[in-house]
C-alpha cells in the first residue's frame, strides 16, 4: 500500500517489484510509479522507514514528513491520536513527569491541581499551595478566602474550618482560630467602637 513501482502504476505481476517510499513519505495504493510519487506524511503521522504513514500515539505529535513523533513537553498534552500540535494545560491543571512519576514520553491529559493548590496560567507544570486563610477545591484556578465564621490556619487546605461554638470572624480570610470570637465579644467590641465614634462625630457637628 505504501510502495511504488518504477514501471507501472498497478501492482500487476508484470510490474517490477515494489519499493518502499523513503522514511517520512508514503503513497496511496496503486498511485505510484516512481519515487517522485512518494509524498510527505501529513502532520500528526510519521513513517520511520519500510512502513506506511502511522498515527502518532496519545501524548505525542509530529509535523509534515516526520520520521518519528515527539512527546508533548511539560505543561502540554495531546488527547487525540494523530495530533499535529500539543495543547496547553488550562489553569487549574498541570503536566509534569516528575510529579506524575512516569518516564513515558508526552502527556495524554493534564492532571487537576490537588485540593488546596492552584495555578492561574496556561501550560503549567506545577501547582502552588493556597496560603493560610484561604482554600481551593481540586482543579481550581484560584484560592478563595475563608468566608465569615470560617478559618484556615495552614497553607494548602481544600476547605476552611467552621469556627466552633457559633463564634464569628471579624472579616473574610481568617488564618487563625484565635480570630474566631464569641458573638458577645463582637457585640461589646462594636458597642465600644460606636460609643467612641459618637463623641468624635458630635465634635465635628458642634
Amino acid at each position: 500500500e505504501v510502495k511504488y513501482s518504477r514501471s507501472a502504476v498497478s501492482y500487476s505481476s508484470a510490474a517490477q517489484a515494489c519499493t518502499w517510499c523513503p522514511a517520512g513519505k508514503s503513497v496511496g495504493q496503486g498511485q505510484g510509479s516512481e519515487i517522485a510519487s512518494c509524498q510527505d506524511c501529513f502532520a500528526g503521522l510519521y513513517n520511520p522507514g519500510n512502513s506506511a504513514c502511522l498515527q502518532c500515539d496519545y501524548g505525542m505529535y509530529s509535523s509534515l514528513g516526520a520520521l518519528e513523533c515527539i512527546g508533548c513537553n511539560s505543561g502540554k498534552y495531546a488527547d487525540q491520536l494523530g495530533s499535529s500540535v500539543c495543547s496547553a494545560c488550562v489553569p487549574g491543571t498541570f503536566a509534569n513527569p516528575e510529579t506524575e512519576g512516569t518516564s513515558a514520553p508526552g502527556f495524554r491529559v493534564c492532571l487537576p491541581c490537588v485540593a488546596g493548590s492552584i495555578n492561574t496560567a496556561f501550560g503549567a507544570r506545577e501547582c502552588t499551595l493556597c496560603p493560610a486563610g484561604s482554600s481551593a477545591l481540586a482543579g481550581s484556578p484560584v484560592c478563595s478566602l475563608c468566608p465569615l465564621s470560617f478559618y484556615s490556619d495552614k497553607a494548602g487546605q481544600g476547605a476552611c474550618t467552621i469556627c466552633p461554638g457559633g463564634r464569628l470572624t471579624p472579616a473574610e480570610g481568617a488564618d487563625d482560630l484565635k480570630l474566631c470570637i464569641s458573638p458577645k465579644t463582637n457585640f461589646y467590641t462594636g458597642f465600644v467602637v460606636l460609643a467612641m465614634a459618637i463623641p468624635i462625630s458630635l465634635e465635628y457637628v458642634i
